[in-house]
């Protein structure tokens, strides 16, 4: 797609403020389709390190229109020189530097126009500069690279250079503002606005989860052959505010554009709306806006008019006018701007009369920029107008100066008391290499006079004449009573070192929080920690302690799996108590990875419980071998089944239901006997829980089958015939078996004889011959003791049925049976009848 078609393609269709008259100005409106997602895209190789703004573009930051000579109708404020410190502890109100970090990660590139610019959320900074960004998830402890030029796509030219990030509470938000190169092919050089949410997102993988806009001069309603250069943000209650300028291809400047996005819609990913103005709209006079940072429902942003002459426009959220304040200053000098370095170099050779520091808060806002020497001010020096938000009138204008020394490139934000932390470059009062200062408006010092900055010094000038060309402050997240920034020093003449600043008074020093790490039962576990403590320190071993600032998260992750003194261990789960004071807090079972977002204000204790490990030895009978059983538990090894013989292993105190199949081949299963002790027979689950080593044996049966032998002869009986008894059923425990007598006197009584024994009656010797009682040749073949009453039917059979006991004991057991017949038609004198005898094998499962 060309860019006429792209800038057609997204020209605003959907308006979120009215296009009005002008004066006062009104903003237009823009809409962009939804973000693209940029998810970390894996390792890349760093571009090779540059060290001068100009291997990139022409000088172009000096080529902005100049601003017109003012009247001067007012007297030069008379103001105490600014004094420098060295930020050594010191009384309540001295300045410290809380933190003053290199940034310097593996691959960065870095500039001696370095423009950094900070943003945190929590523990976790991100930080950005000419052609280098960086993370930290340490507080600034630790650093590592994010490549620019390859995180996003890149429609024009490469990524170039200027960018800005800062963090939005209301929103929990991450606003990374990066610059594109002009491109000869699609003849537009563009912003990219990118977006993290919150902590989760700045910290996701190695560079972070965002998604992003892309903004191009045409969507502005500029043509072709332009691009954008040296963009500033701020935030309000709803809206993000954005400021850029414009130059053509050769490098000269066209317009100064202002816009406005939706809070909302840029933490979402869908379409992003935007309201804006210009200066070749005829909006807005002047040109390279500033914006005053920290700002509620109202933006400030302001241009010069004349040097003796502020314009501050005023826009409220939710009003499409635009209205502003003409502020007369005192007259200053627009160069020419000269900082000679310790090597003879003018290190203000790219400083220009630009708005550079904006400011505000509940009743005033301010802004900032550089004059060249006047009278009394022998150097470079930052003039800083203060305004009533009441009144829009001038409260004051007071400067920050020094008698031998240049302060150029001022910056301010306010903090959640309304006091101001400024930044500044200057030369370093021991060796006048440049080099990076910060001080607090605030009831210690409530002028932005007179201040005593507090610095890192630098040992070594640049070898060309630049520096700058902004810089960046915000609060502080986690005390937001002090401020974050970022500077530079050289370390030789090539080498930048960037630093990350956290600053404050004395007074707000902050306090170190311990980190204790412990182990339980067993000490001495590997411990691994993502973020390094305020000592340098990272992994140890248990029980072990660290330190960090206040609000730090941490990450940490022992082993699944030690061995103590020779016995096995298995972790179990993090316990954590936020407090010294306070209950454990049990967290998820086997994550070994334990991560918190905030150590808070108190120490907080880490306990890493351990088991010891438990075997689960499962056997089998019938077969011995062979049989898969089932484990309702995932044990050590993500084992859910063993066959027998095996073992499962498992935590001490782990509970799990063993299932055994309800057979193998033709044996069915039994019971279970768990260390030696047999569970309900039939029950094919067994619950235990892993106190020590333990066997369970599934049992499983073999089949008897069960059988009935008819023996012996009866006697005569009527009609002389034989009684004759049979037996049907299943003659197997816990069935039914029917023993049946045919052939007998119909409708005479009858007894049935069940017995244990064929061998022997109360001693009398069996089978025996009943003839010496009076029977004939009957022959009794069981014991008699247990007798059932048999009725004889009308055909001469009777029947008698019975349940055989379910007890496995019984199998493989005989039960011997003969029918006793009252006969009267018999010719013996007892008229007695016998049948012959049965004999039942009790079959089953044993």
């Amino acid at each position: 797609m060309n860019v006429v078609a792209m800038a057609r393609r997204l020209w605003p269709a959907l308006f979120l403020y009215p296009l009005v008259a002008q004066q006062p100005a009104q903003l237009r409106s823009g809409t962009l389709p939804s973000a693209e997602i940029h998810a970390d895209p894996g390792p890349d190789l760093p571009l090779p390190p540059k060290s001068s703004f100009t291997s990139v573009l022409p000088d172009h930051k000096r080529s902005l229109p100049p601003v017109p000579v003012g009247a001067g109708v007012l007297p030069q404020p008379v103001n105490e020189p600014a004094r420098l410190a060295d930020a050594a502890p010191g009384a309540p109100c001295d300045i410290r530097l809380f933190q003053s970090q290199s940034v310097r990660p593996a691959g960065a590139s870095r500039s001696v126009v370095g423009e950094p610019s900070v943003a945190s959320v929590g523990d976790t900074i991100f930080q950005v500069g000419n052609w280098y960004a960086a993370r930290s998830i340490d507080q600034g402890a630790t650093w590592t690279y994010v490549n620019p030029y390859t995180l996003f796509p890149a429609p024009d030219g490469t990524f170039c250079c200027d960018q800005r990030v800062i963090h939005v509470p209301s929103h929990d938000i991450v606003v990374w503002i990066l610059q594109y190169q002009y491109s000869a092919t699609t003849r537009s050089g563009g912003i990219r606005i990118a977006v993290a949410n919150g902590r989760a997102d700045l910290r996701a993988g190695a560079t972070g989860n965002w998604h992003s806009w892309y903004l191009q001069p045409g969507n502005f309603n500029r043509p072709l052959g332009e691009w954008f250069d040296f963009p500033d943000i701020a935030y309000g209650n709803t809206r993000l505010y954005f400021a850029t300028n414009v130059f053509n291809a050769s490098g000269q400047y066209t317009d100064s554009i202002w816009a406005r996005f939706s809070l909302t819609e840029l933490a979402a990913t869908g379409g992003l709306n935007w309201g804006w103005g210009s200066v070749s709209g005829g909006q807005f006079r002047g040109n390279s806006f500033r914006i005053a940072q920290n700002g509620a429902d109202t933006c400030y942003f302001a241009t010069h008019q004349t040097t003796s002459t502020l314009r501050v426009y005023h826009l409220v959220d939710g009003n499409s006018a635009v209205p502003f304040s003409d502020i007369t200053v005192p007259l200053w000098t627009n160069g020419p701007y000269v900082a000679l370095a310790a090597n003879g170099v003018n290190w203000a050779g790219r400083q220009d009369s630009r708005v550079l520091g904006g400011f505000q808060n509940a009743t005033e806002y301010g802004f900032m920029w550089v004059s060249a020497p006047q009278a009394s001010r022998p150097q470079c020096f930052v003039r800083v107008a203060r305004v009533s938000k009441a009144s829009n009138a001038l409260i004051s204008v007071q400067d920050v100066f020094h008698g031998t020394r240049p302060i150029l490139y001022p910056a301010a934000a306010s903090n959640m008391r309304g006091d101001f932390g400024c930044a500044v470059a200057f030369g370093d009062i021991s060796n006048n290499h440049p080099t990076s200062g910060f001080f607090v408006v605030d009831a210690c010092n409530p002028s932005f006079a007179g201040q005593t900055l507090a610095f890192f010094g630098g040992a070594a000038s640049p070898s060309s004449p630049q520096w700058g060309d902004y810089i960046t402050v915000q609060r502080h997240p986690n005390l937001p009573q002090t401020f974050i920034s970022g500077g530079q020093r050289l370390l030789s003449a090539t080498d930048v070192d960037a630093r990350y600043v956290w600053f404050g008074r004395e007074s707000e020093q902050p306090t170190t929080v311990n980190l204790f790490v412990d182990s339980t039962p067993i000490a001495g576990v590997a411990l691994t920690i993502a973020e390094t403590d305020r000592a340098g320190r990272k992994d140890g071993i248990t029980n072990t302690t660290r330190q960090f600032f206040p609000d730090q998260g941490y990450s940490l992750t022992v082993p699944a799996n030690v061995t103590s003194g020779g016995v096995a261990y298995v972790f179990d789960r993090w316990r954590w108590r936020p407090t010294p004071t306070s209950a454990y807090f049990d967290q998820p079972v086997g994550l070994t990875t334990f991560a918190y977002h905030s150590i808070g204000v108190t120490d907080d204790n880490a306990l890493a419980v351990y088991v010891p490990v438990r075997t689960l030895n499962v056997r089998s009978t019938n077969p011995t071998a062979g049989i898969s059983i089932a484990s309702s538990a995932s044990d050590l090894n993500g084992a859910t089944t063993r066959a027998t013989p095996g073992a499962f292993l498992f935590k001490h105190g782990q509970a799990t239901v063993l299932t055994a199949p309800a057979a193998s081949g033709v044996n069915p299963f039994s019971r279970w006997v768990l260390d030696g002790v047999p569970a309900t027979p039939g029950v094919r689950t067994l619950s235990i829980a892993m106190s020590g080593t333990r066997t369970a044996t599934a049992e499983y049966s073999t089949r008897l089958a069960g059988s009935f032998t008819a023996f012996g002869t009866g006697c005569p009986g009527t009609g002389n015939v034989v009684p004759r008894h049979t037996a049907s059923g299943t003659p197997e425990i816990g069935q039914q078996v029917t023993y049946t007598v045919s052939n007998a006197r119909p409708l005479a009584a009858a007894n049935l004889l069940f017995a244990l024994s064929n061998s022997s009656w109360q001693g009398i010797p069996l089978p025996v011959g009943l003839g010496f009682i009076g029977m004939g040749t009957c022959t009794l073949y069981v014991d008699g003791d247990l007798q059932f009453g048999v009725l004889i039917g009308a055909n001469g059979s009777g029947s008698l049925t019975l349940m055989l006991p379910n007890d496995t004991a019984l199998v493989g057991a005989h039960r011997y049976s003969q029918f006793l017949i009252f006969d009267p038609g018999t010719a013996t004198p007892l008229q007695l009848v016998l049948s012959g005898a049965m004999d039942t094998r009790i079959g089953g499962l044993r």
